[in-house]
């Protein structure tokens, strides 16, 4: 029976949903209480669009076309389901090893459904126009609430992420007792994520973005979040993607431009007399951070460089891959990335790691143990075309931006299959289809 999907298109505008998952996929402990539960609204959400999705791919006949982009990450994610099933039976007597691969089952098929869904479908190009609205928005409300979450606890000594999402942090397993760290008296907040090394992610696409469409109050927030995260991956990520993208800048100074820059400055010139008489020292508020901030990144990342966690995975590189033998080329599944390092004597006693199934703070690393030596080559095929093609025809900047801290922010963190960086890849392989096809551009 034909389901007529157009129907639906006709009454209501069920398209929204696309601007809602491009939202909430940016804020996963935005959730809703249910049975006890915590149940995340980009879930939910999901699956809506899902079912939009699904109806609209079966009334096209089952009929998708793959371009070379979408085709190789689709290749990607079923070679990391093959990874999955050779892991789990490799660790089969592992139980705790087994359980991490599979939890990750589900969302490679639901990734895989979702490109080929899209992909299929007629509306793709209204479709990816609306996420990708959607996505900006949500990161402004996460850059937004992160410096408004550091700058009340500065004012009033408590984090309303904490506050707000103390519930949703009793139903994660976490040593840590908020979303935002508190630490020796400063904060680093996590927007509207349960970590703060997600924002590393995202603040490097906003500042990018800011600066290039000369957002001011923008890139203001931003770099206020930036402190206020003390993301060292955000800083370095968001210092190399201003370079790269100096040429989209334009440079020419109009009267809007500075009226807008003036009162700008005059707002914050108040807001500092003000805080004067409201015994409020914003400027200290920000060097209290800061200084935390830079103390982080000297004392971890530069004083301590060599006996870093992060270094030494990259360091034991070669060894790990030498230990994992014939896993080299199948990869173990999602998740399991740190067997070579934990069950591997020399590596375990010199950093002293517990054997557990985990990926180390490398998305690289990561994929490279997880989906196989031939896995990690077509990810990075992946990311060096889909980056090629953006940059040198500016088709999309928030596709542009988004790829360029994804391969970024890879080689500080591990976003394992993270949503929105699974999502940006999936779009940004389709849309080039679309664009070609119709010669125009998203704004």
């Amino acid at each position: 029976m034909k389901i007529y999907i157009h129907r639906l298109y006709k009454y209501f505008n069920i398209d929204i949903i696309f601007l809602i998952l491009g939202i909430t996929i940016t804020m996963p402990i935005l959730t809703i209480s249910m049975s006890g539960r915590q149940i995340s609204v980009f879930y939910v959400i999901f699956i809506l669009s899902m079912i939009i999705l699904f109806f609209d791919f079966f009334n096209s006949k089952f009929n998708f076309k793959l371009n070379k982009n979408s085709a190789l990450f689709l290749v990607w994610l079923l070679l990391s389901l093959l990874s999955s099933l050779f892991g789990i039976m490799y660790f089969n007597s592992k139980v705790i090893w087994v359980n991490k691969i599979v939890s990750y089952i589900p969302k490679i098929i639901a990734y895989s459904l979702v490109l080929i869904f899209i992909a299929s479908s007629k509306n793709k190009k209204n479709i990816i126009k609306l996420f990708l609205k959607g996505f900006l928005i949500g990161i402004i409300i996460n850059i937004i609430w992160a410096f408004a979450d550091g700058l009340i606890y500065y004012i009033f000594n408590f984090s309303i992420s904490n506050e707000i999402f103390s519930d949703y942090m009793k139903n994660i397993a976490t040593t840590r007792k908020g979303v935002s760290i508190i630490k020796g008296g400063t904060i680093r907040v996590g927007g509207l994520n349960y970590d703060p090394a997600h924002l590393g992610g995202l603040i490097p696409i906003i500042i990018g973005y800011s600066i290039i469409k000369k957002k001011h109050i923008l890139l203001f927030l931003s770099i206020g979040s930036l402190i206020f995260s003390q993301s060292t991956t955000a800083l370095v990520s968001s210092l190399i993607i201003i370079i790269i993208n100096l040429k989209f800048v334009n440079y020419k100074i109009n009267i809007k431009s500075i009226v807008k820059s003036t009162f700008i400055l005059l707002g914050i010139m108040i807001l500092l007399i003000s805080s004067l008489y409201m015994n409020l020292n914003f400027l200290g508020i920000f060097s209290n951070n800061y200084k935390a901030f830079i103390n982080r990144v000297t004392k971890v990342y530069i004083n301590q460089f060599t006996t870093n966690t992060r270094f030494l995975y990259h360091r034991y590189i070669p060894n790990s891959l030498y230990f994992n033998n014939f896993k080299v080329l199948t990869g173990t599944g999602f998740g399991t990335a740190s067997y070579p390092y934990v069950y591997n004597d020399k590596i375990r006693s010199i950093m002293e790691l517990r054997q557990f199934p985990y990926d180390p703070e490398s998305t690289y690393i990561s994929y490279l143990f997880d989906t196989g030596i031939l896995g990690f080559m077509i990810y990075i095929l992946v990311l060096i075309r889909l980056f090629y093609y953006y940059y040198k025809y500016k088709v999309n900047i928030i596709l542009l931006l988004s790829i360029e801290s994804i391969i970024l922010s890879g080689l500080f963190y591990h976003y394992t299959i993270t949503a929105y960086q699974v999502f940006i890849l999936i779009i940004a392989s389709i849309y080039i289809s679309v664009s070609s096809e119709k010669s125009e551009k998203l704004t």
